[in-house]
């Protein structure tokens, strides 16, 4: 049986599914089950890197049949220093802390490699299960960084339909939540949106200072008695906002031409696509401000005062 999966591997290999690039935030996303010889129906691994700052890692990973799960992580020479459920990888001129989220307890071993002085921590969830999550933070830091970065925070975050992390940092709080429900729309705290990845940045006083969404066709924001939405768009695409001085910059990656709606408190003084100056086409009365998006990677900007979420 492993002769016979071990020729079907020849042309069934790991494949990257979902890919996208910024300047704010980079994510990926593959399928890993074809390395595991039928045993797994379903691999999905997926990072983004929170530029330019730190990585989250998240395993989606359903077997066929109830299966114990073992996750490693390697290391030049003896630079592994466990602590519960957070790692340092430590090297003369650098570190890296993973903070494990999910599951929340594993059972962790240092082994070394028979023909080298390197190792790799083994971590193995216990008891077999037929699927599991695997949830991480990984924080590199310089040795000048070394004692700010180790004040930064990581814990678990679980909403309906959805799991992921947040993190506290010099005065600003990420949450970066993957879903994890079959529902098109769910609330993802103060939002509600269909994407299926959903990042947010915000500062002390909890205004935003970055959103990112993939995959998604609307976005939306949780009140008392009604929702406003905020974002509508004809199909999914990934959108990154940024609050900048003065202005909000929008990064969209679409694959295909359609219409985009935003809601703004007030016409925007200028309107900018990729640098050119776009005719405005701004509805006072519902406050909605629409334009056509074309199929690809562009840049949306135009003055800050008109977004206020």
């Amino acid at each position: 049986a492993d002769y016979d999966n071990g020729i079907a591997a020849l042309s069934n290999f790991p494949r990257i599914t979902q890919c996208t690039t910024g300047e704010a935030i980079d994510a990926v996303e593959g399928r890993l089950e074809s390395v595991y010889k039928g045993r797994l129906g379903r691999f999905s691994r997926s990072f983004i890197f929170m530029k330019p700052d730190y990585l989250v890692l998240y395993d989606n990973i359903e077997a066929r049949h109830p299966e114990s799960y073992n996750w490693l992580f390697h290391a030049v020479g003896d630079s592994i220093r466990p602590d519960g459920n957070s790692i340092r990888i430590v090297r003369p001129k650098a570190q890296l802390r993973i903070e494990i989220l999910d599951p929340d307890h594993l059972k962790g071993a240092i082994r070394k490699y028979p023909d080298s002085e390197n190792r790799f921590i083994d971590l193995s969830s216990g008891a077999p299960t037929s699927d599991t999550t695997f949830l991480a933070v990984m924080i590199p830091a310089r040795t000048d960084q070394q004692a700010q970065r180790d004040q930064w925070r990581a814990e678990g975050l679980h909403l309906p339909g959805w799991v992921g992390a947040r993190v506290l940092r010099d005065g600003l709080t990420d949450e970066i939540l993957f879903r994890t429900g079959g529902e098109k729309s769910t609330s993802a705290g103060t939002f509600i949106t269909d994407a299926d990845r959903l990042t947010t940045t915000r500062n002390k006083a909890g205004a935003l200072k970055r959103l990112w969404m993939r995959n998604a066709s609307m976005l939306a924001k949780a009140g008392r008695d009604t929702e406003t939405t905020l974002v509508r768009l004809e199909s999914s695409a990934t959108m990154a906002f940024r609050w900048e001085p003065g202005s909000i910059l929008v990064e969209t990656d679409s694959p295909s031409d359609q219409k985009l709606t935003l809601w703004l408190r007030q016409a925007p003084s200028r309107l900018e696509l990729d640098g050119l100056a776009q005719e405005l086409d701004y509805d006072s009365r519902t406050e909605r401000l629409t334009l056509h998006l074309p199929e690809g990677r562009h840049v949306i900007r135009f003055d800050r005062g008109a977004l206020d979420w």
